[in-house]
């Protein structure tokens, strides 16, 4: 079962779009479980047409179904009122819960981690197989990369870049400098106004706008995400006997 955290580099930069669409992307030929480390998840709730009023009583161990192949964890199992007070404090009690929820997710699991320097995340991050930062292409999201100490396995994503613009020349300028030493170049999310749109009609974007340019950008992420797994596969040492 192949582990994701999506997280971002500070609050508003598109991570839960990102956890959410992923997830549906990879749902397409996949069965698996999406679940949150964020206090706040309307936003799936509002696409998925539920009442947000829903997560405040919702048990933090039963999921909703968001389609046939994809269960959702609104309020996940580390939520249980237990805050560990550092980062590795956290990184047991997760180890311990993403394991029951491997045990539902079938073949893959996402987890929406919010913002990166919040302790759940940096503990999910030790916790997971590939990590996904959404980078918002403006002047406090490139700032942030000033602090940024990437996971083995992470992909920067710019978040709704328009193509050929001067803020797409701006963020690549600004990242290939040689002292932030990022280890790969970021994956461009288009800007897509079809993103808001099928938030404000409660739908899923998968569903109402499939062949939009930010679906097909999150469908050629879940095609990495595939070729990560089987590289793990290949790194895995032979079995003796």
């Amino acid at each position: 079962m192949f582990k994701i955290l999506v997280q971002s580099l500070h609050a508003g930069s598109g991570a839960t779009t990102v956890a959410l669409n992923l997830a549906l992307a990879l749902s397409q030929s996949r069965r698996g479980v999406l679940c949150s480390l964020c206090a706040d998840n309307s936003q799936i709730m509002a696409s998925a047409n539920l009442s947000v009023l829903q997560e405040l009583t919702f048990p933090p161990d039963e999921a909703i179904e968001l389609s046939a192949d994809l269960l959702f964890y609104a309020k996940s199992l580390f939520l249980k009122g237990i805050t560990p007070p550092t980062p590795d404090a956290w990184i047991e009690p997760l180890r311990s819960d993403l394991e029951i929820l491997s045990q539902a997710a079938g073949d893959f699991l996402v987890i929406d981690g919010g913002p990166a320097p919040s302790a759940a995340a940096k503990a999910a991050a030790a916790s997971v197989d590939a990590v996904f930062t959404v980078l918002c292409p403006n002047a406090t999201g490139l700032l942030s990369l000033r602090n940024f100490q990437p996971h083995p396995h992470e992909l920067l994503l710019a978040n709704q870049v328009h193509p050929d613009s001067r803020t797409q020349a701006d963020v690549m300028l600004f990242i290939r400098a040689p002292e932030h030493q990022l280890p790969s170049v970021p994956f461009q999310l288009p800007y897509d106004e079809h993103v808001l749109r099928a938030v404000l009609e409660n739908e899923f974007l998968s569903a109402a706008y499939p062949d939009c340019a930010f679906m097909q950008s999150m469908e050629s992420l879940a095609v990495y995400c595939g070729l990560l797994e089987a590289q793990g596969r290949l790194d895995l040492p032979e079995e003796e006997g």
